[in-house]
């Protein structure tokens, strides 16, 4: 039996327990008995007989039905008026904005193009702007990494990175570092938003806010919030088996690896073991059996985001965004994190200010430099980063300054001798044509100072 089968055939089973369980449960709570006489004494009573006839009014009944009628309608428009007076305005314009843009741009917020929208929307409405350089040829469906050219990301017209280029390989830990203020958050902001070409297979969490203050829901019930994902995944697993009849032989592997990797996910997200891995991380972020039990509104603003933080574990995306994990926890908390995410074997990409966290789970940095509007790509955790870059600063260095002095030395000589007899000005000539060609050369660039 392949995964697919075996997977149906549990969530038919599991389909059937649930319906038998309504059944008996129902059946338990009806008092036929009880109904019945109920119904033959309202029927002795003469009960039920209005919704057979219609009484019939008289003229004056009917004026006076018409008058109340009116009157309830204007005493409901009076009180919807004061009730929208007293609503925050700052609130009731931002709803109106967010659902007039959806329906002027026919958006469904509950699937999976919709929240792509939702997204892009959002990027357009901060201001944020990305171009990026188009390849030929359709992107794989089945591939894991990113890799775009000409990458541009504008914030309010200010340029945070030009024409760079974007590699993101799959089973790597990137920590991304650069200035304070230099805009890598507005920049991971962009990535989760898919503003780049990403490949479909791979889901994205951008972890950047705290979970909701709810009265309905409890941590450990946010954490395990995941019917959405199990409908997605069902959804493209039938599309990925649909499209596996149509596909050559290497096509078919990379599907099949693809269908592996879904049930698996589904399988992790059973309701039977997703109680267990949801305590287990919860545990590890310090929260208590107790507090596992409190809802959303019972906590402060760090703790919530210990609840997201834990969510983002939990739902193991293909591609997991982090943006200062390590605040607002403790340290105990901290390295248990660190502990967990060194196991990670899918993409993870966070900015983080501690060099302990990135020395212990980084597979590769990667730099924004600010100054010359690129990212810098190093392999090896942060010390390895530091060694690397001082070693190529050194010899850019040495570089520099002596394309320099020879800058110098040419200038001296052309302002010196261009001006005197005919042999000096036409080794001044010869100089500056030789001047000319190391411009056009290009110039070993200052390196960038921290």
């Amino acid at each position: 039996m392949s995964r697919a089968q075996a997977y149906n055939e549990k969530r038919r089973k599991q389909a059937e327990a649930a319906l038998e369980r309504e059944l008996e449960t129902a059946c338990d709570k009806i008092d036929f008995e009880g109904t019945v006489a109920q119904d033959t004494k309202d029927s002795a009573m003469g009960k039920g007989e209005e919704e057979l006839f219609e009484k019939k009014l008289t003229k004056e009944e009917k004026k006076a039905l018409a008058k109340a009628k009116r009157d309830a309608k204007k005493k409901d428009k009076k009180g919807s008026k004061s009730n929208l007076k007293d609503l925050d305005e700052e609130e009731e314009k931002k709803d109106e904005d967010v659902a007039a843009g959806l329906a002027e741009l026919n958006i469904d917020p509950n699937t999976e193009e919709g929240k792509l929208e939702l997204a892009l929307e959002e990027l357009s409405r901060q201001n944020i702007v990305v171009t990026y350089e188009n390849k030929k040829g359709q992107l794989h469906a089945n591939t894991r990494d990113i890799n775009v050219s000409g990458v541009t990301v504008a914030f309010h017209g200010k340029h945070l990175i030009e024409e760079t280029d974007l590699v993101i390989n799959y089973g790597n830990r990137y920590g991304f570092i650069g200035p304070n203020g230099s805009g890598k958050s507005t920049i991971m902001k962009a990535i989760a938003a898919r503003s780049i070409p990403i490949p479909s297979s791979l889901d994205i969490y951008f972890l950047d806010s705290e979970y909701a203050a709810r009265d309905d829901i409890t941590a450990l019930q946010a954490v395990m919030e995941s019917n959405d994902e199990v409908k997605q995944l069902e959804e493209k697993a039938a599309k990925l088996n649909d499209a596996m009849a149509e596909a050559d032989e290497e096509q078919q592997a990379d599907i099949q690896a693809n269908l592996e990797a879904i049930y698996d996910r589904l399988d992790q997200l059973d309701a039977a073991t997703a109680e267990a891995r949801a305590t287990s991380i919860l545990h590890g972020l310090g929260f208590t059996t107790t507090m596992m039990g409190m809802t959303t509104r019972e906590f402060s603003g760090g703790w919530r985001m210990r609840v997201s933080l834990a969510r983002a574990l939990f739902l193991e995306p293909e591609f997991l965004l982090l943006d200062e994990p390590t605040n607002h926890l403790d340290m105990d908390a901290v390295l248990w994190l660190e502990e967990y995410l060194s196991n990670w074997n899918k993409i993870l990409f966070f900015v983080c200010h501690s060099q302990d966290f990135m020395n212990n789970v980084c597979t590769n940095i990667v730099r924004l430099d600010a100054t010359y509007k690129k990212l810098r790509y190093y392999s090896g955790n942060y010390d390895t980063y530091v060694q690397t870059r001082r070693d190529q600063d050194m010899v850019q260095w040495r570089q520099y300054e002596a394309e320099q002095r020879d800058i110098a030395e040419i200038k001296d000589f052309i302002a010196r001798f261009g001006h005197g007899t005919v042999k000096m000005v036409r080794q001044a000539q010869s100089r500056e044509k030789l001047l000319q060609k190391k411009l056009e050369a290009g110039l070993t660039p200052k390196p960038e100072e921290e």
